[in-house]
């Protein structure tokens, strides 16, 4: 016995289900994978300390004139802009490309903070900010009976 035979409709159907013909995967949209890349960048800690808050956050290759850093209503938002140019040019060739990119993130402050007198350094990629909290909180042991 040879193998059944398939009506159109079932050879369409067979065809088009296949996950080979779906490019770029229509189950997860492009926007939302780069929404996701978005969020993740610049990576950020976040250190409660008794008197301050120390975030640090790895911006690799970026230098300070690229860097924004803005603490507004209990909100910290860490923006780069960069623009880098480059030419190669010789006897029989001749390359220029430009990049411009900016990455983004807002991230809410647990508790309320002196924007005004934060100190920030860049050193290797890792940007370290320590800002004062408005009110100093104490930590206290607890015992558990």
């Amino acid at each position: 016995m040879g193998k059944p035979v398939l009506g159109m409709e079932e050879l369409i159907e067979s065809l088009f289900s296949r996950p080979w013909m779906e490019p770029m995967s229509w189950r997860r949209p492009l926007l939302a994978e780069l929404e996701s890349f978005e969020m993740k960048f610049p990576r950020i800690d976040m250190v409660d300390r008794d008197g301050e808050l120390l975030v640090r956050a790895e911006l690799p290759g970026i230098e300070k004139k690229d860097l924004e850093i803005t603490i507004a209503d209990d909100f910290l938002t860490i923006a780069v802009h960069r623009e880098v140019s480059e030419k190669e040019e010789s006897e029989h060739f001749y390359r220029a490309e430009m990049t411009r990119g900016a990455m983004e993130r807002t991230i809410p402050l647990p508790v309320g903070v002196v924007g005004d007198k934060a100190k920030a350094e860049l050193k290797d990629g890792i940007l370290e900010l320590v800002i004062p909290k408005a009110t100093k909180v104490s930590r206290h042991k607890v015992s558990v009976r």
